[in-house]
C-alpha cells in the first residue's frame, strides 16, 4: 500500500511539473510549482578520536492549485536522500527518519540499503476555503501561533526544533482550523489538531486583537491532558522589538492539585541602519530543571519538543547576532545559556549568496556543560550546505 501511495505521489509529481511547463495549457493560471534542492555535508566531530562523516541531499516540492477565486489546494514534499557513516553504523537511524506523528502516516521509505536510503514526507496536504470573513483550511497545515523566535509556549499545534535549521518550513499538524476576521483587526481562530488518540489531541480557541500599537492574543485549549490558558504579545518600545509568549498548563483531571505548570519567553530586538540585527531572549519553565544532576541527556535539543517542554532547565538565555559583511556575504550566530544545568550551546554561521537561485553556507553547533564531570566540550558538528532554489 505505501509503495502504492508513493507511486501515485511521484507520478502526480512528474505530472504536475510537464504541466506547469506548457505556457498555454490550463495549468498555467491555476497552478504553481516552486522548491528547491540542498546538499548537506555534516562532520560530528565528539572527542580528538571519534567522529562521524554524513551526507544528504534534500529536495523540497511545493504546489499550490488555485481551481477558483476563494478555493486553494496546498501539497508540499519533503525528500530527503541519506548516506554516511551514521547510516552504517546506527540500525535505527532509518527508523528514526521515518517517523509521522500525524493522524494519517505520510512517511515513506522509497528505498533503503546498508549504505544509504531515500525517504519522503508529505509535511503540507490542505484544502483551503477564504473570503473576506472567514477562512476554513482542513488536512495536513502549520498552525503558526508562536511569536517568539526561539521559544514558543503558545505554540500548541506543531513546536519546532530550534537547533534544526534545515528544516526551516518547521512541521505542521492533521488539523481542521475556522477563522473568523473582524473589524479593527480582530479575530478568531479554533483549531483541532487530530492524533487518533483524544489523550494527546489539541482543541484551542484564539482571539486576536491590536491594542495600544501592540499584536495581542488569548488562548484556551485543551491540550493533551491539561488545559490551558495562553497570552502572546508583538510590539516596539521605541525603537526596538518586544515579543513575549506565556502558557499555564494544569492536568485537567487534578484541577483541584497544584500540579500546573508555566511556561514564559519574552525578547527584545533591534534592527541597525546597516541592516545588523540583534536578539536577546529569556526563557523560563517552572517546572525545569535547576542542576545538571537532574539531566539524563546533556544536548538541549536531542528530543521532540512541546509547548509544555522547550527547554531541559527552569531559566534560559538567549543571544542573536546577524549582519552583512559585503552585500551578498553575511554572518551571524547565536548562543544559548541553561542556567542551573550548566550547558552552553553555541552556533555560528557564515552565509554567500552565489545568485538569485543559489546559495552556500556554513553553519556549526557545538555543546559546553559540566555533565558527571568538570565543564569540557560535549560535542562539535559542522554543516557545509549548498542550495539552488527554483
Amino acid at each position: 500500500m505505501r509503495s502504492a501511495i508513493s507511486f501515485l505521489l511521484l507520478a502526480i509529481i512528474a505530472f504536475s511539473s510537464a504541466a506547469q511547463d506548457d505556457k498555454e495549457s490550463w495549468w498555467k493560471d491555476k497552478f504553481e510549482a516552486r522548491g528547491y534542492l540542498r546538499n548537506m555535508h555534516i562532520l560530528n566531530v565528539f572527542n580528538s578520536d571519534s567522529s562521524l562523516t554524513d551526507n544528504f541531499l534534500h529536495n523540497r516540492l511545493n504546489f499550490r492549485f488555485y481551481p477558483t477565486k476563494n478555493l486553494t489546494a496546498g501539497l508540499e514534499v519533503r525528500n530527503r536522500f541519506f548516506w554516511g557513516e551514521t547510516k552504517q553504523t546506527n540500525t535505527f537511524y532509518s527508523a528514526f527518519i521515518d517517523r509521522d506523528p500525524g493522524l494519517v502516516d505520510m512517511s515513506f521509505s522509497l528505498y533503503e540499503s546498508k549504505a544509504f536510503f531515500l525517504h519522503s514526507t508529505i509535511d503540507r496536504l490542505w484544502f483551503d476555503y477564504s473570503d473576506e470573513k472567514w477562512n476554513l483550511r482542513l488536512g495536513r497545515q502549520r498552525i503558526n501561533w508562536g511569536i517568539h523566535l526561539v521559544w514558543n509556549p503558545n505554540d500548541l499545534f506543531n513546536v519546532y526544533n530550534f537547533a534544526d535549521f534545515d528544516y526551516s518550513e518547521r512541521p505542521g499538524s492533521d488539523a481542521v482550523k475556522i477563522q473568523r476576521y473582524f473589524k479593527k483587526l480582530r479575530s478568531l481562530e479554533l483549531v483541532y489538531k487530530f492524533t487518533g488518540n483524544f489523550n494527546k489531541d489539541v482543541f484551542a480557541l484564539k482571539y486576536a486583537f491590536n491594542a495600544r500599537s501592540y499584536d495581542v492574543q488569548l488562548i484556551g485549549a485543551k491540550y493533551e491532558r491539561d488545559l490551558s490558558l495562553a497570552m502572546g504579545w508583538a510590539g516596539n518600545l521605541k525603537n526596538a522589538g518586544f515579543k513575549g509568549e506565556a502558557s499555564y498548563f494544569h492536568p485537567y483531571e487534578n484541577l483541584l492539585d497544584t500540579s500546573g505548570l508555566l511556561v514564559f519567553s519574552s525578547s527584545v530586538d533591534y534592527t541597525f541602519s546597516n541592516e545588523t540585527y540583534l536578539n536577546v531572549s529569556v526563557f523560563f519553565n517552572s517546572d525545569g530543571a535547576d542542576s545538571p544532576k537532574a539531566l539524563d541527556n546533556p544536548i538541549l535539543f536531542s528530543g521532540t519538543p512541546s509547548a509544555k517542554n522547550l527547554m531541559p532547565s527552569q531559566f534560559a538565555w538567549f543571544a542573536q547576532y546577524s549582519g552583512p559583511i559585503t552585500p551578498l556575504l553575511n554572518a551571524g550566530g547565536a548562543v544559548i545559556y541553561a542556567q542551573g544545568i550548566n550547558i552552553l550551546f553555541l552556533t555560528p554561521n557564515l552565509g554567500y549568496s552565489i545568485s538569485e537561485t543559489w546559495d552556500i553556507g556554513i553553519f556549526g553547533q557545538t555543546y559546553f556543560g559540566s555533565m558527571n564531570g568538570p565543564f569540557r566540550n560535549l560535542g562539535n558538528s559542522i554543516y557545509l550546505r549548498t542550495q539552488w532554489s527554483f
